[in-house]
């Protein structure tokens, strides 16, 4: 018997399939039929994934959408075919069909990420040449969210920036808070209705601090309803893990990224309220400063009635002039259980692994971090002047 045949997988025609040619001889039913299987292209002897991709880098910008606790990419991005003469181009997400774009012949599609649920999808493509072969291609597309719970008065839209698990910030209709928290994890953010950021309220005796912006506001108040002063002598415990967005080059070990503005510091300025680590890590601080004494780390100076405790520095980078500590620079207050594993440098005096100039009281604290400066270096504290 010589004519032609329709090939089956799992007893469906694929496709585009075709067989051409077919002998079959022998005198029996009995006898072994053997196929030949040619593909279009072959590498090593292995089917070769052709077409190429042409991915552009492309940040996915991701939105919240209203009275949910979601963020769903809301950007896309544009997969290209490379290389020419294909007749024939079917583009799936998942499995599923889907439209390339129109004014591409086919040869390109866009991701849109709007609706879609956080997770990775399989963009493939199969593409016939005018001579006949049919090719095939994959490739995984993620898109990625974070979890927000807004309270207060804010309505409007936000855009979120997520780098390797790391939600860095958020950006609202009035202003661009850093975050710096696993993007894993729901962060809670108190915003007023022009999508600036307050205060929370308190939980128990404290105001909890879950982001770097959150911190940042002991430096500044929201005025009207907390002034300067006031947020300067609250109460405050940290509530997660916080990347400060410091980033170390792992070649080199220079450091670079957001440089952190130390909590009150200044000529004649402290902080004297509590502040209490609970023991959660605080990851790549990065101070590069040289603007005289006034106190360089966490925490710049914090005066007598003041008590910072539980701060657990895990890692980073502090440059400073003099009084220069990774949890407190210049010290009137009481520090208590902290630790640091950050490298301290000083280009002047008083440069501690804890404190730079302690002039009050520290307890139970400990230094891993390398410390170096001109003079007075300690690795608890640099220079210690009727403190204990």
């Amino acid at each position: 018997f010589t004519g032609g045949s329709t090939p089956t997988v799992n007893g469906t025609t694929p496709d585009g399939w075709t067989v051409d040619g077919v002998t079959l001889s022998g005198d029996t039913a009995e006898n072994t039929l053997t196929f030949t299987v040619s593909f279009p292209a072959t590498e090593g002897g292995k089917a070769e994934l052709a077409p190429g991709w042409d991915i552009p880098e492309h940040p996915l910008a991701i939105t919240k959408y209203p009275n949910t606790n979601w963020i769903g990419a809301a950007g896309t991005l544009t997969i290209t075919l490379t290389g020419s003469e294909y007749g024939d181009i079917r583009w799936t997400v998942n499995g599923s069909p889907v439209t390339a774009d129109a004014d591409t012949g086919g040869a390109a599609y866009t991701f849109k990420g709007d609706g879609r649920s956080p997770g990775t999808y399989t963009v493939g493509v199969r593409a016939k040449t005018t001579d006949g072969p049919w090719y095939e291609d994959w490739v995984p597309v993620k898109v990625i969210g974070a979890n927000l719970d807004i309270e207060g008065a804010y309505t409007g839209s936000i855009s979120a920036v997520v780098e390797g698990g790391l939600l860095k910030s958020i950006s609202t209709t009035g202003s661009t808070i850093l975050i710096g928290r696993k993007a894993t994890e729901t962060v809670t953010l108190n915003l007023d209705r022009d999508g600036k950021l307050l205060f929370r309220d308190k939980d128990g005796d404290s105001i909890p601090i879950g982001s770097y912006g959150e911190f940042q506001l002991i430096n500044t108040g929201t005025p009207p309803s907390v002034s300067i002063v006031d947020a300067r002598k609250g109460t405050y415990k940290q509530e997660a893990d916080l990347d400060l967005l410091g980033i170390c080059d792992p070649e080199t070990g220079n450091w670079s990224g957001q440089e952190w503005t130390p909590i009150v510091t200044g000529y004649n300025a402290r902080f004297t309220g509590i502040f209490d680590g609970n023991g959660k890590a605080i990851s790549n601080l990065y101070i590069n400063t040289t603007d005289g004494n006034s106190g360089e780390g966490l925490f710049g100076a914090i005066g007598g009635e003041s008590t910072v405790k539980n701060v657990r520095i895990a890692s980073g980078f502090i440059t400073g002039d003099n009084n220069v500590g990774s949890v407190v620079g210049y010290n009137n207050g009481t520090i208590t259980a902290c630790s640091n594993a950050a490298d301290v440098f000083g280009t002047d005096n008083n440069v501690g692994g804890v404190v730079g100039y302690n002039n009050g009281t520290i307890t139970t604290c400990s230094n891993s971090g390398s410390v170096s400066g001109s003079g007075a270096v300690g690795g608890m504290a640099g220079r210690n002047w009727y403190g204990t």
